[in-house]
Formats: C-alpha cells, structure tokens, sequence
C-alpha cells in the first residue's frame, strides 16, 4: 500500500519517511539509501520559505534525516554516515 501511494504521490516526503523506516528496521540499508538518494535540501529561495527551519518541508527533511542518521548508527555504515552528517550540516548552516 505505501509503494502505491508513493506512486500516486512521488513528492510525498512523509510517505517516504515511512518508508524509509520500515527499510530501516528491516535493515535493507542498500534500497533505503537508494530511495532517499534524490531527497534534496528544501531552498529557501523564491520567497515561499520551505526551507526555514520549522517549516513543513524542513521538517519532513530532517525526520528522513533524523531516520537515516539513526539506521546508519544502529548498523555502522560509516561512510553513508559520513555523506549523511555532511549534507545535514550545510542544512543547519
């Protein structure tokens, strides 16, 4: 059902968090790190704000991040760690 609604809704951040989570605590690092490769940081240009933080895309950022950071430290990927810590900090940035 949720691979359904990622097809109706590909755009779907939230989706994709629950995704990631299950992928996550099936311990499928591979295909998780492949479905959240395209995840790119929410622009804070163009006047409309998603990337302030606190805004609702923002926040979907950071649960997939926050979801990722912890899968990669349960199972010790140091290098998806490593790529993840960086694109995270020039978000906070």
């Amino acid at each position: 059902m949720l691979q359904y609604a990622l097809i109706k809704c590909p755009g779907s951040k939230t989706l994709l968090a629950w995704q990631v989570k299950i992928q996550g605590k099936l311990g499928l690092t591979s295909l998780m790190s492949e479905n959240c490769s395209h995840i790119s940081r929410p622009e804070t240009g163009l006047g409309q704000g998603t990337g302030v933080p606190g805004s609702v895309q923002a926040r979907e950022y950071e649960t997939v991040g926050f979801i990722r950071f912890s899968h990669y430290t349960e199972f010790m990927h140091e290098k998806e760690l490593e790529v993840l810590c960086r694109q995270y900090k020039k978000h906070f940035e």
